[in-house]
């Protein structure tokens, strides 16, 4: 199990650029570190001598480029390459010092541009025109070449990232090389996951140059990413604990009509390792869980005159709260909001009808003031998929706590999630197709794993177990949140192989757990 920085284009560029300047590294050196990177990963895919073409920009992208030109040939590879800019496809503009060096080689090679490769004769087409900095629409005749290539039947393979997408944010500038497999030096960008552009980028392979960890000096990357098992990072189990060692997740959820989503959580829960689990729910669902999981302790109430005393005893008795799947919006769970959010400080996970009435102006005043103040704040997670962010947001807006919003606001994602953040003093667990969570500091963890299969009812409360049921055996916040997201998704994946996308529900990912943590 491992971490990876997920990087800005500007991260990026300032990483570069210290490793050249600082460690004295030559921009040459890393040219042709990427370009013998980017050889290896086309060799193991393509066998010569395959007939590649390869598109070149006039900055270090298309330096890298030229370099891969001159690599491939020396293979056997029968290797042609044009220039993509504003005028013609033979002679460059403005070619960055270090690419200069790399077309010099290839002409005392006799290795010359050609001029009309628009058709498809090639086995591979390659992407070197602009790399991570590009900040402005590819028009003209760029715009043009760029939808010629993507035209061609051949494999298309990017370096670093697609031509035409935003490094940063993943915006589609104008237009986009549309690639099968993107080869991305030193480390992952924020644009290869997020939408649109991650629908460009194909499969994403990582190849590790002389920009490392020490590149960024002391200001390191806000965002990670964790990568492969799960089993390194779980919380520690004592042999000789019991079930109290593990904790004690309490679920406050469920209504009079609604049963199921309560019930997800805490068999996500129990399956997460934590010792022991209670539900507070309406006492029409007792049967329904009794049966369901027969494991879960129950605290039932059937009116308002039933609830605190009952909820009191619940909340004394538990480690973690979850508060929120199912509970609905009416007086009843209003009380049931208040309560535990005025009455506890134990760890709390916020979710669904949770968030829902968190967004009221009222509580949502009442849960900043409590957050504020040292002597009522509590470990806090709130996990809003994009609607329940849309009204969290508006609530804030409301507030007036200009101090910690963007206007306007560069990355309406990131930001809305870290100002939220922020203003409660919590993690956010923005729950989106590449889910992000984010603490009050701005530091947090983008999400890789997971499928479209997981857009299915019930998904979201068993993610909320999950981490309830890390923070029950006391892990950090945030490392938390973001782990059970993390687990969430990898248990998607292997339901998906059993069941399909297609047939992918909340239950059968709760049971694919067990195939994470083996």
């Amino acid at each position: 199990m491992g971490t990876t920085y997920l990087v800005t284009g500007e991260e990026m560029q300032r990483a570069d650029l210290y490793t050249q300047k600082h460690f004295g590294v030559p921009g040459l050196v890393l040219m042709e570190q990427a370009a013998m990177a980017a050889c290896q990963c086309i060799v193991r895919r393509i066998s010569a001598p395959a007939k590649i073409l390869i598109l070149v920009g006039c900055g270090n992208n298309g330096g890298d480029g030229l370099a891969v030109v001159r690599l491939l040939r020396e293979q056997g590879y029968e290797v042609s390459y044009t220039f993509v800019n504003a005028t013609n496809t033979q002679m460059p503009e403005k070619l960055s010092e270090s690419a200069k060096v790399n077309w010099q080689i290839l002409q005392n090679y006799d290795c010359f541009p050609v001029s009309a490769p628009w058709d498809n004769s090639y086995d591979s087409i390659v992407d070197a025109v602009f790399g991570v900095g590009l900040n402005r629409n590819l028009e003209g005749n760029i715009a043009e070449l760029i939808e010629r290539a993507n035209a061609m039947e051949g494999y298309k393979i990017a370096l670093d990232i697609p031509s035409g997408i935003d490094s940063t944010l993943g915006k589609v500038l104008g237009t986009a090389f549309q690639a099968d497999l993107t080869i991305t030096f030193g480390f992952q960008k924020w644009g290869l996951y997020r939408y649109p552009g991650i629908s460009y980028v194909g499969e994403v392979e990582l190849c590790p140059i002389v920009i490392g960890e020490a590149s960024f000096a002391d200001k390191k990357p806000l965002i990670q990413a964790f990568m492969g098992t799960a089993n390194e990072l779980l919380p520690y189990r004592n042999p000789n604990g019991h079930k109290g060692t593990f904790g004690k997740v309490l679920v406050v959820g469920g209504s009079k009509d609604i049963g199921g989503a309560p019930y997800f959580s805490a068999k996500a829960a129990l399956l997460s390792g934590c010792g022991m689990v209670k539900i507070f729910t309406h006492e029409a669902q007792r049967e329904l869980i009794g049966k369901l999981l027969p494991e879960a302790m129950l605290g039932c109430y059937s009116s308002m005159d039933t609830i605190e005393e009952t909820l009191l005893d619940c909340i004394n008795w538990c480690d973690c709260i979850v508060l929120g799947p199912g509970l609905g919006m009416d007086d009843m769970a209003q009380k049931i909001w208040e309560f535990v959010i005025t009455k506890s400080k134990k760890p709390l996970v916020l979710d669904a009808d949770g968030l829902n009435l968190c967004a009221e102006i009222d509580n949502f005043t009442i849960l900043q003031s409590l957050q504020s103040d040292s002597a009522t704040h509590r470990q806090l997670v709130l996990t809003p998929h994009p609607m329940e962010r849309k009204r969290l947001w508006n609530a804030l807006e409301q507030r007036k706590d200009k101090e910690v919003i963007n206007e306007p606001l560069m990355d309406c994602f990131y930001e809305e999630a870290f100002a939220l953040a922020k203003v409660l003093h919590t993690v956010v667990v923005a729950k989106d197709s590449k889910t992000l969570t984010v603490a009050e500091n701005g530091m947090g963890y983008w999400n890789l794993s997971g499928n479209d299969g997981m857009a299915t009812a019930g998904s979201g409360d068993v993610l909320t177990g999950i981490i309830a049921a890390f923070l029950g055996q006391r892990m950090a916040l945030l490392e938390a949140a973001a782990l059970g997201v993390y687990v969430h998704g990898l248990a998607g994946d292997y339901g998906a192989k059993t069941y399909t996308t297609y047939a992918l529900t909340a239950d059968r990912i709760a049971e694919s757990l067990t195939e994470v943590f083996r």
